[in-house]
């Protein structure tokens, strides 16, 4: 009896792992970005994310971020937009959807110094869930090949080409002719 008890408490671990892991893949299908990767993407990661807001647009392709770090103090650093081209009309759609509003990044690791940090910025509305593709998707920016070295999930390469593609197809903004 007391063997069928260690057997029966053990089919019923296992059962209720199976069901765990069963839960946890649902909502890792769940979250899914814009350019249709999921978030919780278990590749090898040297990136970080952090919360803040753009406080200042440079160019077409390069923010100022600013987030708040211990003690309540502020920390700035230039962000560059992985696989982002800028086009004529980046700087003014930029200027438009993400000064002064609070966004995610997530990139190569961050620090206050003054280089410039490879990143993708996800936006907190439906129709900017990630911005990055959000913009070759549309045709305000092109296509860019970066150097991905793990900074930024190494799928983002492909989900960045067809983007743009689409967009080329439909003829979308810069690609309308």
């Amino acid at each position: 009896m007391k063997v069928f008890l260690v057997i029966l408490n053990a089919l019923l671990c296992l059962s209720f792992a199976q069901a765990q892991d069963r839960a946890n893949a649902v909502d890792w299908k769940l979250v899914q970005d814009e350019c249709g990767e999921f978030s919780s993407a278990s590749e090898s990661q040297i990136y970080e994310t952090r919360e803040g807001k753009i406080v200042k647009i440079i160019d077409g392709n390069t923010l100022l971020f600013e987030s708040k770090i211990e003690n309540g103090k502020k920390e700035r650093f230039t962000i560059d937009l992985a696989g982002i081209k800028a086009s004529r009309n980046t700087k003014k759609f930029l200027r438009k959807n993400l000064l002064n509003k609070k966004f995610t990044v997530k990139g190569n690791i961050f620090s206050a110094n003054n280089q410039n940090h490879l990143a993708i910025v996800y936006g907190k509305t439906a129709k900017l869930l990630e911005v990055n593709c959000f913009m070759l998707r549309n045709g305000i920016a092109e296509y860019e090949q970066f150097e991905s070295n793990n900074i930024v999930p190494d799928s983002k390469t492909y989900y960045y080409k067809k983007a743009e593609e689409k967009a080329v197809n439909e003829k979308l903004g810069i690609w309308a002719k």
